[in-house]
């Protein structure tokens, strides 16, 4: 009851005429077939009583009119709210869509969130098997069964109470036999969501334009096609072993069906027989035992396939109700939001694991000063990117605790540390929106701002009010792309700074290449301006000159920022007040990078290693 309470609530809020039009229309669907088997009774009733042609066309055509009026009302309320059944669609997709924005990250990167969003996701993407449509749909079906099954059971009990016994009794044995199926279905659906996953993966990868050449190139083709084919072969099983117990029900559905009408029929036939029932007596029983077997019918398919649906709207709330941020009660005020001025991080001890086998950090701590510059060096696995994603909020220490000015992370509020942050990240996140859109969400502007007024002071210009009045480009934007190198290039485009991205909504929208791209996510990171600045692999797919420009550049404009380096290349620690090289989640050596060349340890031999291919005279 709790789920089918939320599924209408919800339903309710998708469409609010949805519900009151689907009632209408299930009253109907009751009211109009047992309205018909009167009529046939009526008539037969007049001619044999002899009435006047006036009095047969005067009640026939009365009573016509009214099946009219109630066939209308029925057509009308079928289509009315049969109409609104995208509303739930779209409805449904936007609170897993909003909880997915709004839910803490860590609950995204759980694996048990992840199997049972593709459960959902499974269920709302197929009309046919989305819990919320299924629930309008049969749930109408069932309140139409149930006055059908009121209304029909009146005029049957006029014949014989056993009669409606004998009907309700086996309708309630085809429930029986469908609810064991359900249960079946829903209790396996964690043995196939991995499976889903899978196929999900694999179709989603193969109809990616940006992995075609690697697909290509290295003859991919029969291997992803032999792992489809086991995986589709996998889910196969599982469906049929799901069917094969669904034919079952229906077959038994059948078997009663075919014992239970004959059985009431032939009853019927043996009344007639021995002049119990007239012959205008007769029709209308005939009639109402065919309507009484549908509605129950209806009635019993109704509770099975709401039965089979709910769960599934259980797995809805569960995801729904969890991974909300933990926030204070109390929050403290977060200072860097009126100053600009960066906190003094803290950290003190601090152990994560993803799994209990493995600890990516451990007993690691870590002063950050403010305004001070940081470089996290090491090879891949070594935690870097963890310590972000800590610092973040992203993700909570198992062990230890961060401080800010000395205070716990853990009294801020979620919004407040992520406005601490600006960071560009190892992952590729471009919207097909314009290139104003991309790197500051809601910005549209038709022109193009000159960046001759941007200074070389380090400082993004503020935005003025006759920019948005003329509904150009803010200075700082433009500001943005000038220091990350890109805008040279942006300047150039025929839409310029209101060029569309990808070619995934619009065929002539623009595709930035690998180091590009690099510039663009440095330009979004520099256009919000927050207090700390952290770069993950930012120059990744740049070449080394390259690189080494967009460092000098970021050690001038980042001149009173707390600025975190995470990179495999070393061209950022030189100009780093602390460069801290990590090894297995620990911190085995830190210092300037002078003080650790010096010191001729496992950074040495890094630096060494890099740059012995870039100066003169060595061997290419």
């Amino acid at each position: 009851m709790s789920n089918l309470t939320f599924v209408l609530s919800s339903i309710r809020r998708y469409s609010r005429g949805l519900l009151p039009l689907g009632l209408l229309n299930a009253v109907m669907g009751a009211l109009v077939p047992f309205a018909g088997i009167f009529l046939p009774m009526i008539a037969l009733s007049l001619l044999v009583d002899g009435a006047f042609m006036a009095q047969i066309v005067l009640y026939i055509g009365g009573y016509t009119l009214l099946l009219v009026l109630l066939h209308f009302l029925n057509d009308f309320s079928n289509r009315a709210w049969r109409f609104r059944i995208n509303d739930i669609s779209f409805g449904s997709g936007m609170d897993l869509r909003s909880k997915n924005l709004g839910c803490d990250y860590s609950y995204l990167e759980d694996p048990k969130s992840q199997n049972l969003y593709t459960l959902i996701l499974q269920n709302l993407s197929n009309t046919r098997e989305n819990c919320y449509i299924q629930v309008a749909l049969f749930g109408f079906r069932l309140i139409t069964g149930v006055l059908g099954f009121i209304l029909f059971s009146f005029v049957l009990t006029g014949l014989n109470i056993w009669v409606v016994l004998l009907l309700t009794t086996t309708a309630i044995a085809n429930y029986l036999v469908s609810r064991w199926a359900n249960r079946y279905e829903h209790k396996n659906k964690d043995n196939w969501s991995p499976i889903e996953k899978k196929i999900a993966y694999i179709i989603k990868v193969t109809g990616n334009y940006d992995y075609g050449k690697d697909l290509r190139l290295y003859n991919m083709k029969p291997w992803f096609m032999s792992i489809a084919e086991g995986l589709f072969k996998a889910r196969s099983d599982w469906d049929n072993k799901v069917q094969s117990r669904f034919f079952v029900s229906k077959a038994v559905g059948a078997l009663t069906v075919l014992v239970r009408d004959g059985a009431a029929y032939a009853f019927l036939i043996y009344m007639v027989v021995q002049g119990s029932v007239g012959i205008a007596e007769f029709i209308l029983y005939f009639g109402a035992i065919a309507g009484f077997s549908v509605f129950v019918t209806n009635m019993i398919e109704g509770i099975s396939e709401i039965g089979r649906s709910l769960p599934y709207a259980s797995d809805m709330r569960k995801y729904l109700s969890g991974g909300f941020p933990e926030e204070p009660i109390d929050p403290l005020p977060a200072t860097w939001t009126e100053s600009g001025v960066a906190p003094k991080i803290e950290i003190k001890n601090v152990s994560f694991s993803y799994t209990s086998e493995q600890k990516i950090l451990e007993n690691l701590s870590l002063t950050i000063n403010s305004g001070e510059k940081i470089a996290l060096v090491g090879i891949n696995g070594a935690g870097k990117t963890t310590i972000v994603k800590l610092l973040c909020g992203f993700l909570a220490p198992s062990e230890g605790e961060i401080l800010l000015d000395g205070e716990s992370i853990k009294k801020y509020r979620k919004a407040d540390i992520y406005a601490l942050f600006s960071a560009v990240f190892q992952d590729e996140f471009i919207l097909p929106l314009s290139i104003a859109e991309n790197i500051a969400p809601n910005i549209v502007g038709d022109g193009i701002l000159d960046p001759d007024d941007v200074g070389d002071d380090g400082n993004l210009p503020a935005d003025t009010d006759d920019e948005r009045q003329t509904n150009q480009p803010p200075a700082s934007l433009v500001a943005s792309l000038n220091h990350a190198g890109l805008w040279d290039y942006i300047s150039q485009l025929p839409e310029g700074i209101n060029s569309r991205m990808t070619k995934k909504v619009k065929d002539e929208g623009v595709i930035l290449s690998g180091g590009q791209n690099q510039k663009l996510f440095l330009a979004r990171a520099l256009h919000k301006n927050a207090p700390i600045l952290i770069l993950d692999e930012p120059t990744a797919a740049l070449d080394p000159i390259a690189e080494s420009e967009i460092y000098e550049s970021y050690h001038e404009l980042t001149s009173a920022k707390t600025s975190i380096f995470i990179s495999h290349r070393l061209a950022s620690t030189r100009f780093c007040d602390k460069v801290i090289l990590l090894e297995g989640g620990k911190i085995i050596e830190s210092g300037t990078h002078d003080e650790l060349i010096a010191l001729g340890g496992e950074y040495a031999k890094m630096y060494e290693i890099q740059s012995h291919y870039y100066r003169e005279g060595s061997p290419q």
